[in-house]
């Protein structure tokens, strides 16, 4: 996972639509060599994702999703958690027990795979806590 090129992407994501609570569906991301990928994200019955990613120029498949979850997708869930009422930031894992090792600490899992891979990651989702908010 580019988790670092993720979050370089995420202020330049354009969510074109998402579902009715406010989650992205598909998003416009920019990619090297001022490409523009086409990010689709939908979601399962048991609350996991898979995703999509296409050259908007082309209709090819992003050369990062062949092997793994390409930045783009998770550019475009970063960008779409930051933006949620309570604001929710996510993190990602390889493995289903460090998300775990994430989760009893506090947040939500939930699978992400991607269609055109099949590579699977987890993602926790932590609501955003004000500081100010904090009784300590």
């Amino acid at each position: 996972m580019n988790i670092k090129s993720a979050r370089r992407a995420q202020e330049f994501v354009n969510i074109t639509t998402a579902d009715n609570l406010n989650r992205v569906t598909t998003a416009l991301v920019p990619g090297h060599n001022g490409k523009i990928y086409e990010v689709n994200i939908s979601r399962t019955s048991r609350g996991g994702m898979v995703s999509t990613c296409k050259c908007q120029a082309d209709g090819n498949d992003c050369p990062g999703s062949k092997n793994v979850i390409c930045y783009h997708v998770l550019a475009a869930l970063i960008s779409s958690a930051a933006k949620l009422k309570p604001k929710v930031r996510l993190s990602f894992c390889d493995t289903k027990e460090a998300a775990q090792a994430l989760v009893n600490m506090a947040g939500r899992m939930f699978p992400l795979k991607s269609k055109q891979s099949g590579k699977q990651v987890w993602a926790v989702a932590v609501q955003d806590v004000d500081p100010n908010e904090l009784l300590c």
